[in-house]
């Protein structure tokens, strides 16, 4: 996590072919404005989306921006809040290296 007014987290997807969503984070009290990147590595393809939800952790999930990626690039997509449970979301991905980022401030 970043300072103690902003959220950070990064995740990282199996490098097989899989879809589903990790693990969800708290940012309530963090941040009120997000910042979420995926990148894919070599030979990676993946259609992802961030998710959100309030109160508790356990589903279901809201979709609040999504894309479908090709390899060896970044995607940044910004949202604002207030947000309480984030989590990257994985539809669908080729092996390879697929990671997210979100930071709050």
């Amino acid at each position: 996590m970043g300072g103690d007014n902003s959220a950070h987290y990064k995740w990282t997807f199996l490098e097989t072919a899989s879809t589903g969503g990790l693990k969800a984070v708290d940012t309530k009290g963090y941040s009120e404005r997000f910042t979420g990147y995926f990148e894919t590595g070599p030979g990676c393809t993946a259609t992802v989306r961030w998710e959100s939800r309030v109160g508790s952790s356990a589903g279901p999930y809201a979709t609040i921006a999504s894309t479908t990626m090709t390899t060896s690039v970044m995607n940044v997509q910004q949202f604002a809040g207030p947000i309480q449970w984030i989590r990257p979301y994985c539809v669908a991905k080729t092996t390879g290296t697929l990671t997210a980022t979100l930071y709050g401030n």
